[in-house]
């Protein structure tokens, strides 16, 4: 597993944020709350927009918690190569994507290939709907319905050739593909991503 994706994740239910992973601390283990978490932990603003907008307004009537993910364009390298979920699967919390506009038809090819994705909340969800989703999810119920676009697993595979910083001519022979073939892969990539693939690989330069 990629270093990266082992960050530690800590419970935001209360003040203690006791260690949930990579290995749980020892407060973690006699504490009455039911975990909460968010991953990444690198965007404050998301965790305090999780913790108003879902913990402190709904009820969890499930025994186990909720790892809610910042599924954003900035953490775009996280999420190619199915190790994020397998990490995030040890918690043994449900797992809920919180997708912004553009990595929204990645949300929905991990929504399509894993089971473990309890739901996704769009960028361009209603109030109403977002209420709707967490109520159900939080009865144990999924909010799986897809909204937009989605990749296919040849869209994603050359998704992931960028990302592993491949060039064009590498892709062709890689995949023994024609270079028409890829280059109309790379359309349709850019148009579910809604941007160029120049902003992709600026995007992987920053991380």
């Amino acid at each position: 597993m990629n270093a990266y994706l082992r960050k530690q994740i800590h419970c935001i239910s209360c003040e203690t944020s006791c260690l949930i992973s990579p290995e749980k601390s020892v407060c973690s283990l006699y504490c009455e709350h039911i975990p909460f978490a968010v991953w990444p932990e690198v965007n404050i603003y998301f965790k305090n927009g999780v913790i108003e907008k879902f913990l402190m307004k709904y009820k969890n009537y499930l025994p186990s918690g909720f790892i809610f993910i910042d599924f954003s364009f900035a953490n775009l390298r996280y999420f190619v190569k199915p190790d994020w979920v397998d990490y995030l699967i040890s918690t043994k919390m449900h797992i809920i994507l919180i997708a912004d506009k553009r990595m929204s038809s990645l949300a929905n090819y991990w929504l399509v290939n894993r089971q473990e994705i309890r739901g996704v909340i769009y960028s361009c969800d209603k109030e109403e709907t977002i209420e709707q989703k967490i109520k159900r999810l939080f009865r144990g119920e999924l909010a799986n319905r897809r909204r937009g676009e989605t990749l296919n697993r040849a869209e994603y595979s050359l998704l992931a050739h960028f990302i592993a910083g491949r060039g064009f001519k590498e892709i062709v022979e890689l995949d023994q593909l024609k270079p028409k073939e890829v280059y109309v892969r790379k359309l349709r990539l850019e148009n579910k991503f809604g941007c160029r693939t120049n902003a992709i690989f600026c995007q992987i330069a920053g991380q």
